[in-house]
């Protein structure tokens, strides 16, 4: 079955009024700020886990092209993890068919980098726990965050190598963010990796868990470890991608203008361009687009007929 098929029922996919169901995923139809206060909230006080999800274009091609990726995807509707529309091609197309059917007309881009950012600030202001999950190279390393007025640094701390104390020991002015290894390879972990990984969630017990193997590993890596994060009280789990190589300076970010503008993943291509592959999936994406559009004005031309 297609991500774009329509033929679901109410088990399928959790829609709520608060979602836009778009290419198959309940996107989030608040913006960023509400999105935000809203976590910060559940991070506080609730017992429940949030998950953020962050799909853009390549990854509704990869959901296409894998029914096993799409299940997940449906399970995920179902459970009413948060997606975000980390890229500019899905907020023009759910304009283009927004035009027609508001309810597919998404409100804002969220960037997963961004939006990722926003919530190790609402960590630090509520003095949180924080762990990335995956990533290479990161121990020792260090970004500054701006938390109110000050300027607070982000030390990046291997988890295998600390203690209890070392745990506890975040200050004012300097901050631990926790690091684990990932897999060697993501695609074939061994048992002594998902033993090291399920001790250190159990060890740090996260308020915030950072997933950075890199889609559709990641999504699925979360999908099948629902249990062991909340057995730990993690309260908001969210797949990142590369977002900490840009934090720690290990992949240059595109300026702020070009982002504003939506060309980010050009620069990226052009700075690494072995993904020029992975972005002929775009030319599939606007495919995909095309026949989501003309299904929701077949869809609008029924209800139009039936009244």
């Amino acid at each position: 079955m297609s991500i774009i098929n329509r033929k679901k029922s109410v088990s399928d996919n959790k829609k709520t009024d608060l979602s836009i169901f778009l290419f198959g995923i309940n996107f989030t139809s608040k913006d960023k700020s509400q999105l935000l206060n809203e976590l910060s909230v559940k991070l506080s006080n609730s017992l429940e886990m949030s998950n953020v999800l962050t799909p853009n274009p390549e990854f509704i091609v990869l959901a296409k092209k894998n029914p096993e990726l799409e299940k997940m995807v449906k399970r995920a509707n179902r459970r009413g993890d948060c997606f975000i529309p980390d890229g500019v091609g899905l907020l023009i197309v759910s304009r283009i068919i927004g035009f027609f059917d508001k309810s597919k007309k998404l409100k804002e881009k969220i960037t997963g980098v961004d939006f990722a950012v926003d919530l190790v600030k609402e960590s630090l202001k509520q003095k949180k726990k924080i762990l990335i999950l995956g990533g290479r190279g990161y121990e020792e390393l260090s970004f500054k965050i701006k938390s109110g007025r000050q300027n607070v640094k982000c030390k990046i701390v291997n988890l295998n190598n600390s203690s209890k104390s070392s745990i506890e020991n975040n200050n004012e002015k300097e901050a631990l963010v926790f690091w684990s290894k990932g897999y060697a390879d993501v695609r074939n972990p061994s048992r002594e990796e998902e033993k090291r990984i399920e001790k250190n969630i159990s060890k740090l017990k996260p308020d915030i868990l950072f997933v950075a193997f890199g889609a559709p590993h990641q999504e699925y890596w979360l999908d099948q470890n629902q249990d062991l994060l909340k057995n730990n009280n993690v309260r908001i789990a969210m797949v990142v991608g590369g977002t900490f190589d840009y934090l720690l300076g290990i992949v240059k970010r595109a300026p702020v203008w070009i982002q504003k503008l939506g060309f980010e993943w050009l620069v990226r291509l052009i700075r690494q361009p072995w993904r020029w592959r992975r972005q002929l999936r775009l030319i599939t994406f606007i495919w995909i687009a095309l026949i989501e559009l003309i299904t929701t004005l077949r869809d609008r031309f029924v209800i139009w007929r039936k009244k």
